[in-house]
């Protein structure tokens, strides 16, 4: 364990200053306060000893120069917003500081679409020559993306975002946007988790996607009913002329909860989840959004509103006439 305090309490002192007094002191580790340049409203909030507006790959090499130096390692980045504050525009300003700081602690590639209903991200490996963000056309993006060699790929942006993405001998030029106007992914709590192996998930998708509507007449009818009753989910899809329903017995007991996920997202899910029997998708429900996570990957969804329909009402026991054959002989015929 290593003994350290949060940098907020050295607010007249400059980074260098604070890190110097650490070391003198003998503590080992620092939490840096980062919030906004500005006006203050309670104690030690406003201090910033890293202003991560203006953070560069030069700034940031000489931070963790000057803490290697004085032996004090940072732990954290520090800001502690009211990210709920009734205050609409204050709460924005708030998670866009936010984002700026889980930017600036991060040294790691990540990609991130968004179209303010489904957001996805994922972190790859790669090697950062050059700290940076830009936002380019997704589907500009994905076409290059399919048509590159199967090699490493170098991705090059200057001050007025043009984008030179590279592999072997083929090489394209696109015109980017500021990283700085792009929507993040919106934050979603992650209060109690459902997980699923990525096999059940896949197979549960592949098995009830193709009987949701088409068209958006009826907006329940393009998403799936997720229901769940303790250790029981239930997944259902209909178009008015088809029902799908499939059961699955989970390991561990949950709260009840029934959402209805949109088919958009979770025909996505079924493209980019790996399946693996040997891996979970771990999810979180919220009254609003559904979030799915898988090795490095989250997705984010709006839930589509509305009462879903009574499918057991729907449904009858009472058959005149009731088969059961082997399935694979009848996908055989």
């Amino acid at each position: 364990m290593k003994l350290g305090l949060i940098s907020a309490i050295l607010g007249d002192l400059s980074f260098e200053e604070m890190i110097d007094f650490l070391a003198e002191c003998g503590l080992e580790c620092v939490e840096v306060a980062c919030w906004p340049k500005g006006k203050a409203e309670r104690r030690y909030a406003g201090v910033s000893h890293i202003d991560v507006d203006t953070l560069d790959d030069e700034k940031c090499a000489h931070i963790l120069d000057y803490c290697q130096k004085k032996g004090v390692e940072i732990s954290s980045l520090a800001y502690y917003p009211n990210t709920m504050d009734p205050d609409v525009e204050k709460r924005t300003a708030y998670i866009e500081h936010l984002h700026k700081l889980i930017d600036a602690s991060a040294n790691e590639i990540k990609l991130m679409a968004n179209d303010m209903e489904l957001g996805i991200e994922t972190i790859i490996d790669g090697t950062i020559e050059e700290r940076g963000i830009i936002a380019l056309d997704a589907k500009i993006f994905s076409e290059i993306v399919r048509k590159l060699p199967d090699n490493d790929v170098t991705i090059e942006t200057d001050a007025s975002f043009k984008t030179v993405i590279s592999c072997e001998k083929a090489k394209f030029n696109i015109i980017g946007k500021s990283g700085d106007d792009f929507s993040y992914i919106p934050y979603v709590e992650r209060n109690e988790s459902i997980v699923l192996s990525q096999f059940t998930l896949k197979e549960v998708i592949r098995q009830t996607i193709f009987s949701i509507a088409d068209n958006d007449n009826n907006k329940l009818m393009t998403g799936e009913l997720f229901e769940i009753e303790e250790n029981k989910l239930r997944v259902v899809s209909l178009d008015g002329h088809r029902i799908s329903i499939r059961y699955i017995e989970m390991k561990n007991h949950y709260d009840s909860k029934k959402v209805v996920v949109p088919g958009k997202t979770l025909q996505e899910i079924s493209k980019i989840i790996p399946g693996s029997a040997d891996e979970d998708v771990v999810i979180y429900i919220t009254n609003n959004h559904i979030v799915f996570e898988f090795e490095n990957t989250t997705v984010v969804s709006r839930l589509i509103e509305g009462e879903y329909f009574k499918i057991d009402q729907m449904l009858s026991s009472d058959y005149d006439t009731k088969v059961r054959i082997n399935k694979r002989e009848l996908l055989d015929c």
